[in-house]
Protein backbone atom coordinates (compact mmCIF):
# COMPACT_ATOMS: atom_id res chain seq x y z
CA UNK A 1 0.00 0.00 0.00
CA UNK A 2 2.64 2.40 1.32
CA UNK A 3 4.49 1.49 -1.81
CA UNK A 4 1.67 2.40 -4.23
CA UNK A 5 1.29 5.80 -2.72
CA UNK A 6 4.78 6.55 -3.28
CA UNK A 7 5.21 5.81 -6.54
CA UNK A 8 1.54 7.65 -7.34
CA UNK A 9 3.35 10.69 -5.60
CA UNK A 10 6.20 10.65 -7.44
CA UNK A 11 4.62 9.97 -10.71
CA UNK A 12 2.27 12.99 -10.58
CA UNK A 13 5.42 15.12 -8.90
CA UNK A 14 7.35 14.00 -12.39
CA UNK A 15 3.96 15.01 -14.49
CA UNK A 16 3.61 18.15 -12.57
CA UNK A 17 7.61 18.96 -13.67
CA UNK A 18 7.15 17.56 -17.28
CA UNK A 19 3.99 19.67 -17.51
CA UNK A 20 5.29 22.68 -16.56
CA UNK A 21 8.94 22.21 -18.96
CA UNK A 22 7.05 21.39 -21.82
CA UNK A 23 3.76 23.89 -21.08
CA UNK A 24 5.82 27.07 -21.73
CA UNK A 25 6.38 25.45 -25.55
CA UNK A 26 2.92 25.12 -25.88
CA UNK A 27 1.41 28.61 -24.98
CA UNK A 28 0.89 31.17 -27.88
CA UNK A 29 3.12 33.80 -27.37
CA UNK A 30 1.35 36.31 -29.69
CA UNK A 31 -1.95 35.65 -27.81
CA UNK A 32 0.48 37.46 -24.38
CA UNK A 33 1.80 39.75 -26.31
CA UNK A 34 -1.23 40.85 -27.80
CA UNK A 35 -3.08 40.64 -24.35
CA UNK A 36 -0.06 42.46 -22.52
CA UNK A 37 -0.09 45.73 -24.95
CA UNK A 38 -3.89 46.01 -24.85
CA UNK A 39 -3.77 46.24 -20.81
CA UNK A 40 -1.06 48.06 -20.71
CA UNK A 41 -2.49 50.58 -23.31
CA UNK A 42 -6.31 50.85 -22.21
CA UNK A 43 -5.22 50.89 -18.18
CA UNK A 44 -2.02 52.52 -18.23
CA UNK A 45 -2.56 54.57 -21.30
CA UNK A 46 1.08 53.63 -22.43
CA UNK A 47 2.50 52.43 -25.81
CA UNK A 48 4.56 49.62 -25.32
CA UNK A 49 7.01 47.71 -28.01
CA UNK A 50 9.41 44.75 -27.58
CA UNK A 51 10.90 41.30 -29.16
CA UNK A 52 8.20 39.02 -29.70
CA UNK A 53 10.65 35.88 -28.93
CA UNK A 54 9.27 36.56 -25.34
CA UNK A 55 10.75 33.67 -22.98
CA UNK A 56 8.17 32.04 -20.24
CA UNK A 57 9.34 30.06 -17.21
CA UNK A 58 6.95 28.29 -15.04
CA UNK A 59 9.03 27.45 -12.05
CA UNK A 60 9.33 28.34 -9.69
CA UNK A 61 6.44 30.98 -10.87
CA UNK A 62 5.37 32.18 -14.22
CA UNK A 63 8.02 34.73 -15.26
CA UNK A 64 7.97 36.71 -18.33
CA UNK A 65 10.92 37.98 -19.95
CA UNK A 66 10.71 40.56 -22.12
CA UNK A 67 13.62 42.01 -24.27
CA UNK A 68 14.31 45.50 -25.57
CA UNK A 69 11.25 46.74 -24.49
CA UNK A 70 10.65 50.90 -25.27
CA UNK A 71 7.72 52.60 -22.95
CA UNK A 72 6.54 55.92 -23.89
CA UNK A 73 3.05 57.79 -23.76
CA UNK A 74 0.54 59.01 -26.59
CA UNK A 75 1.66 62.82 -25.77
CA UNK A 76 5.56 61.71 -26.50
CA UNK A 77 6.44 63.24 -23.13
CA UNK A 78 8.79 60.39 -21.89
CA UNK A 79 10.49 57.55 -23.39
CA UNK A 80 11.72 54.39 -21.35
CA UNK A 81 14.36 51.84 -22.85
CA UNK A 82 14.90 48.36 -20.98
CA UNK A 83 17.06 45.80 -22.38
CA UNK A 84 15.83 43.27 -19.96
CA UNK A 85 12.64 43.53 -17.70
CA UNK A 86 11.57 40.17 -15.81
CA UNK A 87 7.62 39.81 -15.00
CA UNK A 88 6.12 37.01 -12.65
CA UNK A 89 2.58 37.17 -12.97
CA UNK A 90 -0.31 34.53 -11.27
CA UNK A 91 -0.65 30.74 -12.54
CA UNK A 92 -4.53 31.51 -13.28
CA UNK A 93 -3.82 34.56 -15.46
CA UNK A 94 -1.17 32.59 -17.30
CA UNK A 95 -3.50 30.08 -18.29
CA UNK A 96 -6.39 32.91 -19.09
CA UNK A 97 -3.80 34.40 -21.43
CA UNK A 98 -4.45 37.51 -19.23
CA UNK A 99 -1.32 37.90 -17.47
CA UNK A 100 -1.74 39.84 -13.95
CA UNK A 101 1.63 41.44 -13.21
CA UNK A 102 2.79 40.14 -9.36
CA UNK A 103 6.46 41.55 -9.12
CA UNK A 104 8.09 43.46 -12.21
CA UNK A 105 11.86 44.32 -12.55
CA UNK A 106 13.77 46.94 -14.67
CA UNK A 107 17.15 45.90 -15.78
CA UNK A 108 19.47 48.90 -16.33
CA UNK A 109 16.68 51.76 -17.94
CA UNK A 110 17.06 54.53 -19.62
CA UNK A 111 14.32 56.81 -18.80
CA UNK A 112 14.26 60.25 -20.82
CA UNK A 113 11.88 62.70 -20.18
CA UNK A 114 11.61 65.43 -23.02
CA UNK A 115 12.12 68.79 -22.63
CA UNK A 116 8.65 70.87 -22.27
CA UNK A 117 7.68 73.80 -24.07
CA UNK A 118 7.91 76.91 -21.60
CA UNK A 119 6.35 80.37 -21.86
CA UNK A 120 8.61 83.53 -22.20
CA UNK A 121 9.07 83.51 -18.21
CA UNK A 122 9.86 80.14 -18.16
CA UNK A 123 6.92 78.62 -16.53
CA UNK A 124 5.45 75.18 -17.35
CA UNK A 125 2.10 75.17 -18.11
CA UNK A 126 1.14 71.09 -17.17
CA UNK A 127 -2.84 70.21 -17.56
CA UNK A 128 -4.49 68.08 -14.89
CA UNK A 129 -6.40 64.92 -15.67
CA UNK A 130 -9.70 64.53 -14.33
CA UNK A 131 -8.41 62.57 -11.84
CA UNK A 132 -5.94 63.11 -9.14
CA UNK A 133 -2.58 62.18 -9.67
CA UNK A 134 -2.69 60.45 -5.94
CA UNK A 135 -5.31 58.55 -7.59
CA UNK A 136 -3.80 57.63 -10.13
CA UNK A 137 -0.83 56.76 -8.36
CA UNK A 138 -2.91 54.60 -6.03
CA UNK A 139 -4.91 52.94 -8.39
CA UNK A 140 -1.03 51.73 -10.25
CA UNK A 141 0.54 50.65 -7.11
CA UNK A 142 -2.22 48.44 -6.64
CA UNK A 143 -1.09 46.27 -9.89
CA UNK A 144 2.14 45.30 -8.08
CA UNK A 145 3.46 44.00 -5.14
CA UNK A 146 6.98 44.26 -5.78
CA UNK A 147 8.64 46.87 -8.09
CA UNK A 148 12.95 46.68 -9.20
CA UNK A 149 14.85 49.38 -10.99
CA UNK A 150 18.12 47.74 -11.50
CA UNK A 151 21.35 50.17 -12.38
CA UNK A 152 18.79 52.84 -14.21
CA UNK A 153 19.53 55.63 -15.58
CA UNK A 154 16.68 59.06 -15.78
CA UNK A 155 17.37 62.31 -17.85
CA UNK A 156 15.13 65.32 -17.94
CA UNK A 157 15.24 69.15 -17.87
CA UNK A 158 14.49 71.79 -15.19
CA UNK A 159 14.63 75.01 -15.93
CA UNK A 160 15.62 74.09 -19.58
CA UNK A 161 18.84 72.74 -18.00
CA UNK A 162 19.89 69.26 -18.18
CA UNK A 163 19.52 66.94 -15.60
CA UNK A 164 21.32 63.72 -14.99
CA UNK A 165 20.76 60.35 -12.53
CA UNK A 166 22.90 57.53 -12.99
CA UNK A 167 23.33 54.41 -10.98
CA UNK A 168 19.59 54.45 -10.16
CA UNK A 169 18.34 51.19 -7.74
CA UNK A 170 14.76 51.49 -6.72
CA UNK A 171 12.88 49.07 -4.92
CA UNK A 172 8.72 49.48 -3.49
CA UNK A 173 7.55 46.38 -2.13
CA UNK A 174 3.95 46.19 -0.91
CA UNK A 175 2.72 44.53 2.16
CA UNK A 176 0.08 45.92 4.90
CA UNK A 177 2.59 49.24 3.58
CA UNK A 178 4.41 50.42 0.79
CA UNK A 179 7.91 50.37 1.41
CA UNK A 180 10.69 52.63 -0.89
CA UNK A 181 13.95 52.22 -1.05
CA UNK A 182 15.92 53.92 -3.45
CA UNK A 183 19.89 55.05 -4.12
CA UNK A 184 21.02 57.34 -7.19
CA UNK A 185 24.00 59.27 -7.88
CA UNK A 186 22.77 62.91 -9.27
CA UNK A 187 25.30 64.54 -11.95
CA UNK A 188 24.11 67.83 -11.45
CA UNK A 189 24.93 68.56 -7.88
CA UNK A 190 27.28 65.65 -7.44
CA UNK A 191 26.15 63.83 -5.11
CA UNK A 192 25.30 60.43 -4.23
CA UNK A 193 21.00 60.11 -2.79
CA UNK A 194 20.13 57.25 -0.25
CA UNK A 195 15.87 57.83 -0.05
CA UNK A 196 13.87 55.13 2.42
CA UNK A 197 9.84 55.75 2.26
CA UNK A 198 7.30 53.99 4.17
CA UNK A 199 3.36 54.88 3.52
CA UNK A 200 0.10 53.02 3.25
CA UNK A 201 -2.05 54.92 1.11
CA UNK A 202 0.30 57.26 -0.63
CA UNK A 203 -1.37 60.64 1.21
CA UNK A 204 1.03 60.28 3.94
CA UNK A 205 4.80 59.29 3.47
CA UNK A 206 7.27 58.82 5.85
CA UNK A 207 10.85 59.43 4.46
CA UNK A 208 14.45 59.24 5.67
CA UNK A 209 16.99 60.47 3.21
CA UNK A 210 20.93 61.05 2.67
CA UNK A 211 23.08 63.17 0.47
CA UNK A 212 26.42 62.45 0.07
CA UNK A 213 28.76 64.85 -1.50
CA UNK A 214 31.51 63.98 -3.64
CA UNK A 215 33.83 65.78 -0.93
CA UNK A 216 32.40 63.55 1.30
CA UNK A 217 30.16 66.01 3.38
CA UNK A 218 26.69 64.77 4.22
CA UNK A 219 23.12 66.16 4.79
CA UNK A 220 21.03 63.67 6.26
CA UNK A 221 17.58 64.06 7.85
CA UNK A 222 13.94 62.56 7.88
CA UNK A 223 10.41 63.77 7.89
CA UNK A 224 6.69 63.43 6.11
CA UNK A 225 5.66 64.10 3.08
CA UNK A 226 1.86 64.64 3.37
CA UNK A 227 -0.95 64.98 0.54
CA UNK A 228 -3.54 66.95 1.38
CA UNK A 229 -7.12 67.87 -0.82
CA UNK A 230 -5.29 71.33 -1.72
CA UNK A 231 -1.85 71.28 -0.12
CA UNK A 232 1.62 69.03 -0.27
CA UNK A 233 3.02 69.55 3.13
CA UNK A 234 6.83 68.95 3.46
CA UNK A 235 8.39 68.37 7.25
CA UNK A 236 10.94 67.63 8.33
CA UNK A 237 14.76 67.92 10.04
CA UNK A 238 18.19 67.85 8.33
CA UNK A 239 21.39 67.72 9.64
CA UNK A 240 24.96 68.07 8.70
CA UNK A 241 28.60 67.77 10.14
CA UNK A 242 30.84 70.71 7.99
CA UNK A 243 28.99 71.84 4.69
CA UNK A 244 30.10 74.26 1.98
CA UNK A 245 28.19 77.30 1.25
CA UNK A 246 27.94 76.55 -2.80
CA UNK A 247 26.34 72.93 -1.63
CA UNK A 248 23.88 74.34 0.68
CA UNK A 249 22.83 76.74 -2.25
CA UNK A 250 22.54 74.30 -4.21
CA UNK A 251 19.73 72.59 -2.09
CA UNK A 252 17.85 75.60 -2.10
CA UNK A 253 17.98 75.70 -5.61
CA UNK A 254 16.51 72.12 -6.10
CA UNK A 255 13.99 73.03 -3.51
CA UNK A 256 12.73 76.39 -5.16
CA UNK A 257 12.84 75.18 -8.62
CA UNK A 258 10.38 72.24 -8.02
CA UNK A 259 8.24 75.33 -6.53
CA UNK A 260 8.97 77.83 -9.31
CA UNK A 261 8.79 76.16 -12.47
CA UNK A 262 6.01 74.39 -12.86
CA UNK A 263 2.52 76.00 -12.82
CA UNK A 264 -0.44 73.83 -13.37
CA UNK A 265 -3.77 75.22 -15.40
CA UNK A 266 -6.29 74.25 -13.25
CA UNK A 267 -8.44 75.61 -10.34
CA UNK A 268 -6.90 72.07 -8.39
CA UNK A 269 -3.51 73.85 -7.79
CA UNK A 270 -2.01 72.12 -4.72
CA UNK A 271 0.17 74.10 -2.57
CA UNK A 272 3.60 73.02 -1.77
CA UNK A 273 4.37 74.12 1.69
CA UNK A 274 7.83 73.44 3.34
CA UNK A 275 8.28 73.27 6.60
CA UNK A 276 11.91 72.03 7.39
CA UNK A 277 14.59 72.09 10.01
CA UNK A 278 18.04 72.16 9.43
CA UNK A 279 20.92 71.94 11.71
CA UNK A 280 24.78 72.02 10.50
CA UNK A 281 27.80 71.85 12.84
CA UNK A 282 29.95 74.02 9.92
CA UNK A 283 29.29 75.88 7.27
CA UNK A 284 32.17 76.94 5.28
CA UNK A 285 32.06 79.73 2.57
CA UNK A 286 35.58 80.12 1.35
CA UNK A 287 38.03 80.76 4.68
CA UNK A 288 34.86 81.68 6.71
CA UNK A 289 33.91 79.04 9.09
CA UNK A 290 30.35 79.08 10.86
CA UNK A 291 29.63 76.79 13.37
CA UNK A 292 26.20 75.86 14.97
CA UNK A 293 24.26 76.83 12.46
CA UNK A 294 20.39 76.38 12.48
CA UNK A 295 17.12 77.69 10.92
CA UNK A 296 14.21 76.65 10.01
CA UNK A 297 12.29 77.26 6.08
CA UNK A 298 8.86 77.96 5.87
CA UNK A 299 6.84 78.58 2.44
CA UNK A 300 3.40 80.00 0.80
CA UNK A 301 2.41 80.82 -2.19
CA UNK A 302 4.10 84.06 -2.21
CA UNK A 303 7.71 82.91 -1.21
CA UNK A 304 10.06 80.82 1.14
CA UNK A 305 11.22 82.39 4.43
CA UNK A 306 13.83 81.55 6.64
CA UNK A 307 13.42 81.84 10.14
CA UNK A 308 15.14 81.76 13.75
CA UNK A 309 18.30 81.57 11.94
CA UNK A 310 21.14 81.23 14.63
CA UNK A 311 25.16 80.71 14.02
CA UNK A 312 28.52 81.30 15.50
CA UNK A 313 31.21 82.99 13.75
CA UNK A 314 34.38 82.80 16.01
CA UNK A 315 33.15 84.22 19.86
CA UNK A 316 29.96 85.84 18.01
CA UNK A 317 26.67 85.19 17.85
CA UNK A 318 24.64 85.92 14.45
CA UNK A 319 20.46 85.98 14.61
CA UNK A 320 18.46 86.37 11.34
CA UNK A 321 15.55 85.58 8.79
CA UNK A 322 15.72 85.74 5.03
CA UNK A 323 12.48 86.08 2.69
CA UNK A 324 12.26 85.18 -0.97
CA UNK A 325 9.76 86.06 -2.94
CA UNK A 326 8.73 84.31 -6.47
CA UNK A 327 6.76 86.88 -8.20
CA UNK A 328 9.61 89.17 -8.59
CA UNK A 329 12.34 87.12 -7.29
CA UNK A 330 13.32 89.82 -4.77
CA UNK A 331 15.25 88.41 -1.59
CA UNK A 332 15.14 90.82 1.98
CA UNK A 333 16.29 90.37 5.05
CA UNK A 334 17.67 91.38 8.37
CA UNK A 335 20.85 90.05 10.20
CA UNK A 336 21.75 91.14 14.08
CA UNK A 337 25.55 90.10 15.20
CA UNK A 338 26.19 89.88 19.07
CA UNK A 339 30.06 90.52 20.26
CA UNK A 340 31.31 90.27 16.81
CA UNK A 341 34.92 90.86 17.13
CA UNK A 342 36.89 93.43 15.32
CA UNK A 343 40.48 92.99 16.62
CA UNK A 344 42.62 93.68 13.41
CA UNK A 345 43.66 96.81 11.75
CA UNK A 346 42.63 97.24 7.70
CA UNK A 347 46.23 96.25 6.80
CA UNK A 348 49.38 95.51 8.34
CA UNK A 349 50.96 98.25 6.88
CA UNK A 350 49.67 101.34 9.38
CA UNK A 351 48.38 100.60 12.85
CA UNK A 352 45.70 103.18 12.26
CA UNK A 353 42.42 101.75 13.25
CA UNK A 354 39.95 100.78 15.81
CA UNK A 355 40.14 97.44 16.97
CA UNK A 356 39.79 94.87 19.60
CA UNK A 357 36.56 95.70 20.05
CA UNK A 358 32.84 93.77 20.05
CA UNK A 359 30.03 95.05 17.97
CA UNK A 360 26.60 94.53 18.75
CA UNK A 361 24.95 94.96 14.83
CA UNK A 362 22.25 95.00 12.95
CA UNK A 363 21.95 95.03 9.29
CA UNK A 364 18.85 95.16 7.00
CA UNK A 365 19.62 94.00 3.56
CA UNK A 366 17.68 93.44 -0.08
CA UNK A 367 18.92 92.28 -3.41
CA UNK A 368 17.26 90.84 -6.15
CA UNK A 369 17.72 87.20 -7.57
CA UNK A 370 17.25 88.44 -12.05
CA UNK A 371 20.72 89.90 -11.84
CA UNK A 372 24.34 87.71 -12.06
CA UNK A 373 25.85 90.30 -10.39
CA UNK A 374 25.48 89.73 -6.44
CA UNK A 375 27.39 93.02 -5.82
CA UNK A 376 25.67 95.42 -7.69
CA UNK A 377 21.98 94.39 -6.96
CA UNK A 378 22.99 94.09 -2.85
CA UNK A 379 21.45 97.13 -1.08
CA UNK A 380 21.85 96.73 2.76
CA UNK A 381 22.07 99.47 5.55
CA UNK A 382 22.65 99.01 9.31
CA UNK A 383 24.00 100.27 12.57
CA UNK A 384 26.95 98.49 15.11
CA UNK A 385 27.62 100.15 18.64
CA UNK A 386 30.80 98.72 21.11
CA UNK A 387 31.23 99.29 24.43
CA UNK A 388 34.90 99.44 24.53
CA UNK A 389 37.79 99.65 21.80
CA UNK A 390 40.91 100.54 21.35
CA UNK A 391 42.13 103.36 18.68
CA UNK A 392 45.86 102.36 17.16
CA UNK A 393 48.08 104.50 16.18
CA UNK A 394 47.33 107.44 17.96
CA UNK A 395 47.63 107.88 22.03
CA UNK A 396 45.55 110.93 22.25
CA UNK A 397 46.48 110.60 26.15
CA UNK A 398 50.10 111.38 25.56
CA UNK A 399 48.53 114.30 23.41
CA UNK A 400 46.42 115.61 26.03
CA UNK A 401 49.12 116.02 28.49
CA UNK A 402 51.41 117.40 26.03
CA UNK A 403 49.45 120.40 25.20
CA UNK A 404 48.55 121.30 28.85
CA UNK A 405 52.95 120.74 29.72
CA UNK A 406 54.29 123.05 26.53
CA UNK A 407 57.35 124.96 28.24
CA UNK A 408 59.46 125.38 25.19
CA UNK A 409 59.06 125.34 21.40
CA UNK A 410 60.77 122.10 21.22
CA UNK A 411 57.45 120.80 23.57
CA UNK A 412 55.28 122.56 20.73
CA UNK A 413 57.28 120.78 17.59
CA UNK A 414 57.53 117.11 19.63
CA UNK A 415 53.76 116.69 19.93
CA UNK A 416 52.87 117.11 16.53
CA UNK A 417 55.40 114.89 15.34
CA UNK A 418 53.73 111.60 13.83
CA UNK A 419 56.53 109.64 14.97
CA UNK A 420 56.32 110.28 18.39
CA UNK A 421 52.21 110.77 18.86
CA UNK A 422 52.05 106.88 17.89
CA UNK A 423 50.67 104.42 20.58
CA UNK A 424 47.02 103.32 21.69
CA UNK A 425 43.39 104.87 22.44
CA UNK A 426 40.96 103.71 24.74
CA UNK A 427 37.91 104.41 23.63
CA UNK A 428 34.95 104.15 26.05
CA UNK A 429 31.77 103.54 22.89
CA UNK A 430 31.69 103.60 19.31
CA UNK A 431 28.81 103.79 17.05
CA UNK A 432 28.47 103.11 13.30
CA UNK A 433 26.33 103.68 11.19
CA UNK A 434 26.69 102.47 7.37
CA UNK A 435 24.98 101.37 3.95
CA UNK A 436 26.17 99.27 1.33
CA UNK A 437 24.81 99.94 -2.70
CA UNK A 438 26.14 98.79 -6.17
CA UNK A 439 29.23 97.35 -4.41
CA UNK A 440 30.40 100.88 -2.05
CA UNK A 441 30.34 100.74 1.66
CA UNK A 442 29.46 104.04 2.62
CA UNK A 443 29.69 104.63 6.79
CA UNK A 444 27.28 107.92 7.18
CA UNK A 445 27.90 108.39 10.49
CA UNK A 446 31.19 106.94 12.95
CA UNK A 447 31.10 108.26 16.42
CA UNK A 448 33.78 107.43 18.83
CA UNK A 449 33.89 108.86 22.39
CA UNK A 450 35.60 108.86 25.31
CA UNK A 451 36.17 111.62 28.43
CA UNK A 452 38.88 113.87 26.57
CA UNK A 453 38.29 112.42 22.90
CA UNK A 454 35.49 112.12 20.30
CA UNK A 455 36.14 111.04 16.58
CA UNK A 456 33.87 111.16 14.26
CA UNK A 457 34.67 109.83 10.76
CA UNK A 458 33.13 109.27 7.24
CA UNK A 459 33.92 107.82 4.05
CA UNK A 460 33.39 104.55 1.58
CA UNK A 461 35.30 101.63 0.41
CA UNK A 462 34.80 100.61 -3.37
CA UNK A 463 34.62 96.51 -2.70
CA UNK A 464 34.52 96.03 -6.80
CA UNK A 465 37.97 98.78 -7.11
CA UNK A 466 39.14 98.27 -3.70
CA UNK A 467 39.78 101.70 -3.21
CA UNK A 468 39.08 103.74 0.38
CA UNK A 469 38.42 106.91 0.85
CA UNK A 470 37.80 107.86 4.96
CA UNK A 471 37.79 110.81 6.49
CA UNK A 472 38.21 111.03 10.78
CA UNK A 473 38.08 114.23 12.51
CA UNK A 474 39.02 113.88 16.33
CA UNK A 475 38.35 116.19 18.92
CA UNK A 476 40.72 116.23 22.42
CA UNK A 477 40.31 118.22 25.33
CA UNK A 478 42.50 118.70 28.31
CA UNK A 479 42.37 120.43 32.18
CA UNK A 480 43.54 123.72 30.11
CA UNK A 481 41.50 123.40 26.82
CA UNK A 482 38.10 122.30 26.74
CA UNK A 483 37.28 123.23 23.40
CA UNK A 484 40.28 123.20 21.06
CA UNK A 485 39.49 122.66 17.27
CA UNK A 486 39.48 119.12 15.48
CA UNK A 487 42.65 117.84 13.63
CA UNK A 488 41.94 115.40 10.43
CA UNK A 489 43.49 111.56 10.17
CA UNK A 490 42.33 111.29 6.26
CA UNK A 491 43.11 107.70 4.82
CA UNK A 492 43.55 106.67 1.15
CA UNK A 493 44.12 104.23 -1.25
CA UNK A 494 43.33 100.09 -1.29
CA UNK A 495 42.91 97.77 1.62
CA UNK A 496 46.36 96.51 0.99
CA UNK A 497 48.43 99.44 0.39
CA UNK A 498 46.78 102.17 1.72
CA UNK A 499 48.08 105.86 3.20
CA UNK A 500 47.17 107.95 6.28
CA UNK A 501 48.10 111.68 6.84
CA UNK A 502 47.28 114.12 9.32
CA UNK A 503 45.75 117.43 9.60
CA UNK A 504 46.98 119.08 12.09
CA UNK A 505 46.82 122.89 10.83
CA UNK A 506 43.80 123.67 13.60
CA UNK A 507 44.75 122.46 16.17
CA UNK A 508 48.04 123.91 15.89
CA UNK A 509 47.16 127.49 15.50
CA UNK A 510 45.17 127.30 18.73
CA UNK A 511 48.07 125.41 20.85
CA UNK A 512 50.61 127.54 19.45
CA UNK A 513 49.01 130.70 20.71
CA UNK A 514 48.70 129.46 24.02
CA UNK A 515 51.54 127.87 23.78
CA UNK A 516 53.61 131.16 22.79
CA UNK A 517 51.79 132.90 26.18
CA UNK A 518 52.99 129.99 28.64
CA UNK A 519 56.55 129.94 26.96
CA UNK A 520 56.57 133.60 27.15
CA UNK A 521 55.58 133.66 30.97
CA UNK A 522 58.20 131.34 31.64
CA UNK A 523 61.39 132.70 29.28
CA UNK A 524 59.94 136.83 28.87
CA UNK A 525 61.63 136.14 25.53
CA UNK A 526 62.13 134.40 22.34
CA UNK A 527 65.23 133.18 20.23
CA UNK A 528 65.15 132.41 16.54
CA UNK A 529 68.50 131.66 14.72
CA UNK A 530 68.21 134.10 11.87
CA UNK A 531 69.36 131.71 9.20
CA UNK A 532 66.22 129.79 9.55
CA UNK A 533 64.00 132.81 8.51
CA UNK A 534 65.28 131.73 5.12
CA UNK A 535 62.82 128.66 5.33
CA UNK A 536 59.89 130.94 5.88
CA UNK A 537 59.80 132.84 2.80
CA UNK A 538 57.98 131.41 -0.32
CA UNK A 539 60.65 130.90 -2.99
CA UNK A 540 57.60 131.47 -6.00
CA UNK A 541 56.01 134.15 -4.46
CA UNK A 542 58.62 135.93 -2.07
CA UNK A 543 56.16 136.04 0.73
CA UNK A 544 56.60 135.58 4.25
CA UNK A 545 54.07 132.89 5.65
CA UNK A 546 53.82 132.89 9.51
CA UNK A 547 52.16 129.45 9.34
CA UNK A 548 55.20 127.74 8.04
CA UNK A 549 57.18 128.85 11.45
CA UNK A 550 55.31 125.73 12.82
CA UNK A 551 56.40 123.58 10.35
CA UNK A 552 60.23 124.66 10.10
CA UNK A 553 60.39 122.46 13.85
CA UNK A 554 58.84 119.60 12.59
CA UNK A 555 61.28 116.42 11.99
Amino acid sequence: MFRRITKLILFTTASVILFLLIFPLLIDKKKIIHSLNNKVNKELNLELDFDENIRISLIPFPELTVNNLSISDKMKTFNVNIPDVEIISTWSSIFKFDPKIQSIKLNSPVIKLEKIKTSKRNIIFIKNSEESKLIQMKRFMKRFKKIIVDNGSLHFFNSNVSHDLRNLNLQIKKSDFYFLNADFSYLNYKSFFKINAKTKDFSKIKYDINQLFDNKNEIFGSGILEIKNQDIDLTGKLFSEELNFFQLKDLFAMIKQKKENIKKVSLDNKQINLNLTFDFDKLIFNNITIEKLKFKTVSNNKGIILKNIQANYLKSLIKGEVKYFYANQNINGQIKLFDFLVEKNLSEKSNFGFNKALFDCEIDFFTNKKTSNFFNNLRADGECDADNAKLSGLDIEKLSKGVDNLNTFQDFFDLFNKRKMQGVTNIDSVYIKFGFSKGILNIKKMEAKQRNVKVISFGNYNLKKDKINFKNNIFIKTEKYKNLPSFDVLIKGSSKNYDVSYDFDKIKSAVLTGGINSILKEKKKIVIDPKSFKKLIDKNKKEFNPENIIDLFLN
